[in-house]
């Protein structure tokens, strides 16, 4: 949304929302921007690929994460703990190509990856990138301790 945008609807001027977002950004709380685009409209199908491993050796581990990063078709790789280890995301052609670079990860790295679980992602109803340390509460408390006037809903 623009500033103007934001402002009307917050019944205020362009230049205190320029205001506040430098300050958010200032503070630490925006810490970045990242577009996000409906490959959809690019002709391309968006698939998620949940991942168990393994426990194998961390030289291993970093292997596979290196060789993940030059899988092509790779869109974004998030690893963490629980049940499905590791997520990766690619935007494909066709339906058919995810099994092609799956059978290419699987013959590569099949030591590693225990099971695997591929879901099509249809449409996108909500994106939101909130770093980890920061809670809606955290945030709050951190504005209020600086002086910030901000009103939370």
């Amino acid at each position: 949304i623009q500033n103007y945008e934001l402002a009307k609807k917050l019944s205020c001027e362009p230049s205190a929302i320029t205001y506040k977002i430098d300050k958010l950004e200032k503070s630490g709380l925006i810490q970045g921007y990242k577009p996000v685009i409906d490959m959809s409209k690019l002709d391309y199908r968006w698939f998620l690929v949940l991942l168990q491993l393994r426990h194998v050796k961390e030289e291993e581990r970093k292997k596979f994460f290196s060789y993940l990063k030059t899988v092509p078709q790779m869109f974004f790789i998030v690893s963490g703990v629980g049940n499905w280890m590791m997520h990766l995301e690619f935007y494909l052609n066709k339906d058919e190509d995810i099994e092609e670079v799956m059978s290419g990860i699987l013959k590569e790295h099949n030591k590693i990856v225990k099971n695997f679980n591929i879901i099509k992602i249809r449409k996108e109803h909500k994106c939101v990138f909130f770093p980890m340390h920061i809670t809606p509460e955290t945030a709050k408390e951190s504005m209020q301790s600086k002086g910030s006037t901000t009103q939370w809903i």
